[in-house]
């Protein structure tokens, strides 16, 4: 289950003569949301000599391996001259509004290269524009002339990756973000796991931690130094520390016959913020000796996907019913933070996208008329009864060393108490990170591995 996939450029461009020209290539070759895209056209193919500039699409096809470069045979203009028609050499069709193409117009006037960013602003756009003329040039150009002389050049599959037909917009969005892969008890076989050393020093480890938190959820990092401020090492090798009301990081340090026994909960952290910090990484310094101390982990997409299945109304219930989250307090600062969401949080899609389950901040106040307060905690026992269920329910005792970074909007964990234990120390150490600056870091480093696909 580990992903280590790299792209090995010089045995990619070596069968199409390519020898010697793999930087010009990789300039070319774009990696954008997800997709590869020949970026600012003109500028690209004047790097290359005619014979290599027509091996770039083979060269992209064996790299890819999951969809031809587009070769656009006609193009031509709907009678009205507001769309554009483009017949592809693969076959078909596809239908591009001349309001969108003026909108993304590649030249230097309406697109700035160093940042990839528009500067056509849309208060100096005509969203009723037609267009005048449309040629496919012999280098693979959608060319558009428009009725103040101005010309729009699309590389063919620029224009074919951004098809407005059903099928590409539900593969666009599966390939928009890595595709959550579901488990049960049985990830403790085939837990994903990396050395903290290689994360730390190899991009291809830092990718493969990433991808693996993004698609299974929970990684296990090993030979981790066992002192303070491993896990804001690693979150600064990713981009930074997402600082919460714990601060910067936090300690967990459980000593035997205090008052309460270390035992916690399955429960995601901190539901109490509008955007919850979406990853959660936790070191173990010094470990109990005994049988106390366990951790436990449990995929909240399964379990809603399990409820889902079972009882259908239990599932309405959890995913609409809003819940006041809140922490009142002083650590880093004075606080009094909440937020209102339900259980199981669900996308624009139907699909479940966060959990928010936590018993120790979850409110005494319920938003909800009397006669649904009964079937709500019905749904609510429910969901804690499956989370708990051994098909669901992972535990592992950290060692001394260990390290687990995992999703906190979506995986579970917990803690069996300290009865019977040896030692009187448990001291472990974590932070917080975000989801955007991850998937950030991840994007970057799939363009400069050359990996072509997150799955």
């Amino acid at each position: 289950m580990l992903r280590s996939s790299r792209c090995l450029w010089s045995s990619f461009l070596n069968p199409v003569g390519l020898q010697g020209h793999t930087a010009p290539v990789r300039r070319i070759l774009v990696r954008s949301d997800a997709c590869f895209s020949l970026g600012s056209q003109k500028q690209a193919v004047g790097l290359l000599k005619p014979a290599i500039r027509n091996s770039i699409h083979d060269v992209v096809r064996r790299i890819t391996g999951v969809r031809s470069i587009a070769t656009a045979v006609s193009a031509s203009l709907a009678p009205d001259q507001r769309s554009v028609h483009v017949q592809w050499a693969e076959g078909g069709q596809d239908t591009f509004p001349a309001v969108w193409l003026r909108d993304s117009c590649q030249c230097e006037r309406c697109f700035h290269p160093a940042t990839k960013s528009r500067t056509l602003l849309l208060a100096n756009m005509d969203t009723s524009i037609a267009i005048k003329g449309v040629e496919v040039t012999p280098d693979n150009l959608v060319q558009l002339t428009w009725p103040d002389g101005h010309v729009s050049s699309f590389d063919a599959d620029w224009l074919k990756f951004r098809s407005f037909k059903e099928e590409d917009l539900l593969k666009r969005r599966k390939h928009f973000r890595v595709q959550p892969l579901m488990w049960g008890s049985d990830l403790l076989k085939k837990l994903p796991t990396v050395d903290f050393g290689q994360v730390l020093t190899d991009d291809q480890a830092l990718y493969d931690l990433l991808h693996n938190v993004a698609s299974v959820g929970l990684v296990l990092v090993q030979n981790t130094p066992t002192s303070t401020g491993q896990c804001k090492r690693l979150a600064q090798r990713i981009a930074y520390v997402r600082k919460t009301n714990c601060g910067e990081d936090f300690t967990i340090s459980t000593k035997v016959g205090a008052s309460k026994d270390g035992r916690l909960g399955l429960h995601v952290d901190l539901p109490y913020y509008d955007q919850t910090p979406g990853i959660k990484a936790i070191h173990c310094i010094v470990q109990c000796q005994g049988d106390g101390g366990v951790s436990q982990f449990v995929d909240g997409f399964n379990v809603a996907r399990e409820i889902k299945d079972i009882d259908p109304q239990a599932f309405q219930l959890l995913t609409t019913v809003l819940l006041d989250f809140s922490s009142i307090g002083e650590r880093a600062y004075k606080f009094h933070i909440t937020f209102r969401k339900p259980i199981i949080g669900i996308n624009k899609y139907g699909e479940v996208d966060n959990i928010s389950y936590n018993d120790q901040v979850r409110p005494y106040t319920l938003n909800i008329p009397v006669e649904n307060v009964k079937p709500f905690y019905a749904a609510l026992k429910l969901f804690n009864k499956t989370m708990y269920s051994p098909k669901y329910l992972v535990t592992y005792k950290m060692k001394a060393g260990d390290m687990v970074v995992f999703n906190n909007n979506r995986i579970l964990t917990g803690c069996t108490g300290l009865h019977g234990v040896q030692s009187d120390q448990r001291h472990l150490e974590g932070v917080f990170m975000d989801w955007d600056e991850a998937f950030s870091r991840l994007r970057v480093l799939q363009q400069d591995l050359g990996i072509t696909e997150y799955s």
